[in-house]
């Protein structure tokens, strides 16, 4: 099974907040039935956006497990560069950006099912560097062209487009480390996994505390249990930011010798 990381990390937490409620519903009942559902998303990093595909089935196992979520092969173009801060000043010009993306989700998500198919963009570090006039401009535009059926098909509510922040961003990774890992299961217990990653604008690092402990950041309900977390994000120490810091510096020191 594959299940690319970085998309992964945010899409966990949409799983549970999306399909919880509908699929304990599915599971009360008296017969069984499993039902497919889809989900486009589009992870918008600090050097370029990709959209991935997800086929859900809803209704076999209580919790979610990761059997019940496919990542599907979306064909190319299923990545733009350079990340949508790049857009700042340009934002007429995010269309063509995102159109190439949007059709080739098109290609995956069955023509009968793309109405009912939430459509997702998350933005990560590149676009928290920005100042605020500059991410309400990027944001507006893509809540305009996604809310808009003709440039895409796919279900879209206004929340559905955010930036998120370092913060959410490291616990959606932990998050994800620990469903892949099983620890949400109902068959496991105890322990879970710390989570480090390394974006392009920013650093992430994550890890379950005790519950009265002062570093406590997080305590999301996943699966029917509460977790005390501590979840903290170091912008502009991604590898991108760490080493464009290097070049400046080495310019600098050119100078000065």
């Amino acid at each position: 099974m594959n299940i690319t990381w970085v998309s992964t990390v945010l899409m966990m937490v949409l799983l549970f907040q999306t399909f919880d409620q509908s699929h304990a519903r599915y599971m009360k009942r008296s017969t069984f039935k499993a039902v497919e559902k889809y989900a486009v998303f589009c992870d918008a990093g600090s050097s370029g956006t990709r959209i991935k595909v997800y086929k859900l089935v809803v209704g076999v196992h209580d919790p979610i497990e990761v059997s019940d979520v496919k990542e599907l092969d979306v064909p190319k173009p299923n990545k733009a560069k350079p990340g949508l801060s790049a857009f700042a000043d340009s934002v007429s010009d995010i269309g063509s950006y995102l159109d190439d993306l949007i059709d080739s989700a098109k290609n995956v998500v069955p023509a009968d099912r793309q109405s009912s198919t939430p459509i997702y963009l998350y933005a990560t570090a590149g676009m928290r560097l920005l100042e605020d006039d500059e991410k309400n401009a990027v944001i507006n535009e893509v809540n305009k062209l996604l809310s808009d059926k003709t440039f895409s098909p796919f279900h879209f509510e206004k929340e559905f487009v955010k930036i998120i922040s370092g913060q959410e961003e490291a616990l959606y990774g932990w998050i994800t480390v620990n469903f892949l890992k099983g620890i949400f299961s109902q068959k496991t217990s105890g322990g879970s996994y710390g989570a480090l990653d390394l974006g392009g604008a920013s650093t992430q690092n994550t890890f379950r505390t005790k519950k009265d402990s002062a570093l406590v950041t997080f305590e999301p309900t996943l699966a029917g249990k509460t977790y005390a977390v501590f979840a903290h994000s170091y912008l502009s120490y991604g590898v991108d930011q760490a080493r464009q810091s290097y070049y400046e510096y080495l310019v600098t020191k050119q100078g000065s010798d």
